[in-house]
């Protein structure tokens, strides 16, 4: 793979969905400057409560439209300038009809950080610590088929990570694809020497 394709040409067999996520979230910045370490976090970290967004009636058209793949630096907001904290991102996904027997939904990034945690309504899916390496969670066991889910995505960068103008670099810094595919990956793996 060329550097410049940028980890987006994975190979994609025509018979698998692809769903892009890109396109508008809702965002919210916290800063702090405090050491965190990324390796030892839990879901229950940061200053916002993730219950209390998944329930009804949580005030996200409070928090601010960005376009993904967005990483804070870039943007030109005040409260981004020197930006160190957390970032909250929210969309509402759209789960297509498929057929848990036979298929299973991914959710895949190719660029959050520093570290990354992420919820499925209010259901803590997993997390990934590293700026640029593409990561997916098999979310199949928190969807049900033709269903419509709040996805959050807390990022995280207080002392690690690339700098832009001075600033940390955090969010979700590439796309982001929601990968149906048949739940047989390989039929017979030869490996020789």
């Amino acid at each position: 793979r060329n550097v410049n394709e940028n980890w987006l040409l994975d190979p994609i067999p025509a018979s698998w969905l692809n769903i892009p996520l890109d396109g508008t979230w809702k965002v919210k910045l916290v800063r702090d400057s405090s050491r965190i370490n990324y390796y030892a976090m839990t879901a229950k970290d940061g200053p916002l409560n993730i219950a209390r967004m998944t329930a009804p009636g949580y005030p996200f058209d409070s928090w601010r439209d960005v376009k993904v793949p967005w990483a804070i630096p870039f943007l030109g907001w005040p409260q981004a300038k020197d930006f160190k904290g957390y970032a909250y991102y929210q969309r509402s996904v759209e789960i297509p009809a498929f057929d848990p027997e036979k298929q299973l939904v991914f959710l895949k990034f190719y660029g959050a950080g520093y570290r990354a945690d992420i919820w499925i309504n209010g259901k803590y899916v997993g997390g990934h610590a590293g700026d640029f390496s593409p990561f997916e969670l098999n979310v199949t066991p928190f969807l049900k088929p033709g269903t419509t889910v709040s996805l959050i995505v807390r990022t995280v960068n207080t002392r690690y990570g690339l700098t832009y103008r001075g600033a940390l670099e955090t969010g979700l810094f590439n796309t982001v694809r929601l990968p149906v595919r048949g739940r047989v990956l390989a039929t017979r793996v030869r490996v020789a020497h």
